[in-house]
C-alpha cells in the first residue's frame, strides 16, 4: 500500500494541484528527506531576486556576486528558515495547531516549490543582462527592446512567489488541522514577530 501511494503520487507536481492529500502524502512517506535541500535552494531564489545594488563596483564578476549569496543561503537562509519554523511551531499552539516542528517544517520546505522553479529564470535574465541586471542604474533599463522581457521575468516571478504562499497557507493548515484561515493569521502573527525583533535590532545597532 505505501508503494502504491508513492507512485500514484508525485509531490514535485501534485504539490501544485493537490496541497492537502501531496503533504499528507509527504509526511507519512518522505518524512524529512529533502529539506535542506528545499530550504537552501528557496533562500538561494529570495537572496538573488533581492540582490539589486547599483554600488557594485563595473568591473565585478558574476562570481563575485553569486559566491556570497551562496554561502548567505548556505548559512544565515538556512538559520532563518529553521526560526521561522519553530516560531510558526509555537504560535501555532495558540491556534491550536497539532503539528510537530517535523511537519511545520516539511510545509515550509515542499510549498516552496513553485518559488525554487524561478531559479531557471536566471537563465534569461543572465543572457539578456549578465550582470547589469543587478545594477538599478544601468542603461539597459532603458532599452525597451530589453525593458519589457525584464518585466515579463519579473512579473512571473511574482505569479510564482504568491502561488508559493497560497500553497503554503493550505499545506501548514493541513499539518496543523485547523482552517486556512487560522494558518493565515498563523504565518501572519509570527511576520508580525519577526518584524518586530527586526526593527528593535536596527534600533539598538543604529540608535546607539
Amino acid at each position: 500500500m505505501k508503494d502504491k501511494i508513492i507512485q500514484r503520487i508525485n509531490p514535485w507536481v501534485s504539490i501544485w494541484r493537490e496541497s492537502r492529500e501531496t503533504i499528507k502524502n509527504i509526511v507519512n512517506y518522505y518524512g524529512n528527506k529533502y529539506i535542506l535541500t528545499l530550504a537552501f535552494l528557496t533562500a538561494l531564489v529570495y537572496n538573488l531576486n533581492g540582490l539589486n545594488n547599483s554600488t557594485f563596483d563595473v568591473d565585478i564578476t558574476l562570481l563575485d556576486i553569486f559566491y556570497p549569496v551562496f554561502l548567505k543561503s548556505l548559512t544565515l537562509g538556512l538559520m532563518a528558515f529553521y526560526f521561522y519554523g519553530f516560531l510558526l511551531y509555537l504560535s501555532g499552539k495558540l491556534f491550536k495547531g497539532k503539528a510537530t516542528q517535523s511537519e511545520i517544517y516539511i510545509a515550509m520546505a515542499w510549498s516552496s516549490i513553485p518559488t525554487i522553479l524561478g531559479i531557471f529564470l536566471w537563465i534569461p535574465k543572465l543572457m539578456l543582462f549578465g550582470k547589469e541586471w543587478f545594477f538599478e542604474n544601468s542603461e539597459l533599463w532603458d532599452n525597451e527592446l530589453y525593458l519589457y522581457p525584464a518585466l515579463f521575468i519579473i512579473f512571473i516571478d511574482v505569479i510564482l512567489l504568491v502561488y508559493s504562499t497560497g500553497i503554503f497557507i493550505i499545506t501548514l493548515s493541513e499539518v496543523q488541522g485547523f482552517s486556512k484561515w487560522k494558518a493565515f493569521f498563523n504565518s501572519l502573527f509570527v511576520f508580525i514577530i519577526i518584524s518586530v525583533l527586526m526593527l528593535l535590532i536596527v534600533e539598538y545597532l543604529y540608535g546607539l
